[in-house]
């Protein structure tokens, strides 16, 4: 493995990873150095595994990105770039992809303040059911499924054209899964910072 390929949204770059001034170059896409991609490339155990060499990160993830954003701007062919320099970059030749997407199309950041913080400066004020509930219909919507589906595509696409991985068929993305919270009914501790 020689190259790995970490695209998608802020949980992919790494915010609230690692605290202030642990972020990789001065771009707006907030990428961290303890961002899970980071750590992965990172570990000891390529050693064993990989040649006895870590495998380079073309680390592409930019926070507030929705799906729209990765499929027309994280996916470009070619040479990679520095990213602590430049907001996107040529994929390279990946191996392998890592990615987390759609947060932000699913409004995480309004779960977010309207089941935890409750901050009213940060914009619309629900309760967490009713924003739970307006989430759930939305990530249920078989538009929105599609276009997850669609950016999925997309990037499978982009790493077998790449041709990093022989045969390129073999080029495989991992995703993260998230909003469980929604299937299993748990609900998150809200805090009122209203005075």
């Amino acid at each position: 493995m020689e190259h790995i390929l970490a695209i998608g949204d802020s949980y992919t770059a790494g915010i609230g990873s690692n605290g202030e001034n642990a972020e990789i170059g001065e771009t707006d896409c907030s990428r961290y150095y303890s961002s899970w991609p980071m750590q992965l490339q990172e570990k000891d155990e390529w050693y064993d595994i990989n040649d006895r060499k870590k495998p380079d990160l073309i680390f592409g993830a930019c926070s507030g990105n929705l799906m729209k954003d990765v499929r027309e701007k994280q996916l470009r062919q070619g040479d990679p770039v520095d990213t602590g320099r430049n907001m996107f970059t040529p994929i390279g030749k990946p191996q392998i992809a890592v990615l987390t997407i759609s947060g932000n199309d699913a409004d995480f950041s309004h779960i977010i303040n309207d089941c935890i913080f409750r901050w009213p400066f940060l914009g619309s004020m629900l309760g967490c059911d009713e924003r739970m509930e307006r989430v759930k219909w939305k990530i249920e919507n078989p538009e929105f499924k599609k276009e997850l589906m669609s950016t999925y595509a997309a990037v499978i696409k982009a790493g077998r054209d790449a041709k990093g991985a022989d045969p390129p068929e073999s080029f495989q993305a991992f995703v993260g899964k998230c909003m469980t919270a929604l299937r299993s009914g748990n609900k998150w501790p809200t805090y009122d910072r209203r005075p």
